[in-house]
């Protein structure tokens, strides 16, 4: 017997979606978020911060679920296990693989091996970009190289 699943269409916080990819922790996301409730009074900080903090995990473990979707474009479009608009999946899957100015000039001329991706810690220390979004950047980067050797050995 097949599993079903049915959920209500996913609402995808365009702005954690960015904070996420660029490698900010859920406190440092709740840190971003927190700028914008300034206006309210100190009694009610604590219990807003809590909610906050518990919304942003709540769509940090969506965008975790996503992910493997997102590496993957053409099954992110195919998937049913969360409902998500045309245009918020183009955005997610182009705002997914774009690169930091800093981090690509950091990883193009090296060798894309799995040693070069142990050692993104220096990009981290030169370029201040976190290191799970360094990760990504070069797993994307390493998979166009390997795309585009494909390509080339199938037309040799």
């Amino acid at each position: 017997m097949a599993a079903v699943f049915i959920s209500d269409p996913v609402n995808v916080d365009l702005y954690v979606y960015v904070l996420w990819l660029r490698g900010l922790s859920i406190f440092q996301i709740v840190k971003h978020q927190r700028s914008y409730l300034a206006s309210n009074p100190k009694s009610s900080e604590n219990k807003l911060l809590e909610l906050l903090a518990r919304d942003v995990s709540d769509k940090c473990q969506v965008l975790e679920l996503l992910e493997p979707y997102l590496k993957q474009p053409d099954m992110l479009v195919k998937q049913m296990n969360f409902q998500i608009e045309p245009e918020v999946q183009k955005y997610m899957v182009s705002k997914y693989y774009e690169f930091d100015d800093t981090v690509i000039r950091e990883l193009l001329g090296r060798k894309l091996t799995t040693r070069a991706r142990k050692d993104l810690d220096e990009i981290l220390e030169t370029t201040g970009i976190p290191l799970r979004s360094c990760r990504r950047q070069f797993d994307n980067l390493r998979a166009i190289f390997n795309a585009l050797d494909d390509a080339i050995l199938k037309e040799i």
